[in-house]
């Protein structure tokens, strides 16, 4: 819960409707929030929720119009603002994203989340110096925290840093031997020398377990697949990536609206002035 504003009518409204919404009941709880509203118009919780309900469906320009609504009332709130943050990465404004998470930090300086938050922001608008610094400090201050060294070791990789990138990927899997995912990215910054490589023999003996979740067995197979591919094992490779790409297919509802905002970040970016400042780059081709 974000923060008790008005009375105890208002309140009651958004805890129902905060119920609904974890019941997965959207259309109740969207309801409540803005019976919630009617009685007290711009109460920040209420509108924090209702923004929650707008970013779970990909409207994320509605999302940030809620919460900086809701940050008029509430504009000390660290929540409010990290969710600001968070919408504005995903409408990929990247420096004003990051401009809300240190806005918390500034209040709150050991939120672990918000840096590793940062991390995501800074890896992908490209500052990868400043991504590692930030998921370094969220190890800092929760040593068990996979996810923070997976995204060390991804972003050592862009970096060709594979020695550092390699020792994350192992670290993770000697902390947290059912990170699987590790397996996969240890593929990407290793050589492999044969079928009876140490690393492939494991990959194959965890992949044997039938009780691995798919999600798990989707990496396994993607793993197998990339070094059999670097083994030039095709026929090999194949049936392994088409498993792995069955199951992650099988693993989301496509929806158009979650990649709206992506398409049109790239045609902003790539308009006419950013090809012609890049006249002339490259090399010709030489027929």
């Amino acid at each position: 819960m974000i923060m008790k504003h008005g009375d105890e009518q208002v309140e009651s409204l958004i805890r129902e409707g905060y119920r609904a919404q974890l019941d997965g009941r959207l259309d109740a709880a969207e309801t409540l929030y803005r019976q919630a509203l009617a009685e007290d118009d711009g109460h920040p919780h209420a509108l924090a929720c209702l923004s929650s309900l707008a970013a779970a469906n990909g409207q994320h320009d509605e999302a940030l119009r809620l919460l900086d609504q809701a940050a008029i009332r509430a504009p000390d709130n660290i929540r409010i603002e990290a969710a600001r943050g968070a919408s504005l990465a995903m409408l990929s404004r990247w420096d004003e994203s990051l401009v809300a998470y240190r806005n918390v930090l500034m209040k709150q300086p050991d939120v672990v989340d918000i840096h590793f938050r940062m991390g995501n922001v800074c890896q992908s608008c490209g500052r990868m110096d400043e991504a590692l610094a930030s998921y370094r400090k969220a190890l800092d201050l929760r040593p068990d925290f996979p996810a923070a060294r997976m995204q060390m070791g991804h972003v050592c990789k862009i970096q060709g840093d594979y020695a550092a990138a390699e020792q994350a990927y192992r670290q993770v899997i000697a902390d947290y031997p059912d990170e699987l995912e590790a397996y996969r990215s240890l593929t990407y910054v290793c050589r492999f020398s044969g079928r009876d490589d140490s690393d492939l023999v494991k990959i194959r003996q965890l992949l044997a377990d039938d009780s691995l979740l798919p999600e798990q067995a989707m990496h396994l197979h993607f793993a197998l697949g990339k070094v059999y591919d670097e083994l030039a094992d095709y026929s090999a490779a194949f049936p392994h990536w088409q498993q792995a790409n069955r199951i992650r297919r099988a693993a989301y509802q496509y929806d158009i609206a979650y990649e709206k905002p992506v398409f049109a970040a790239i045609k902003a970016m790539f308009d006419e002035s950013f090809f012609a400042q890049r006249n002339g780059f490259g090399l010709t081709t030489v027929s």
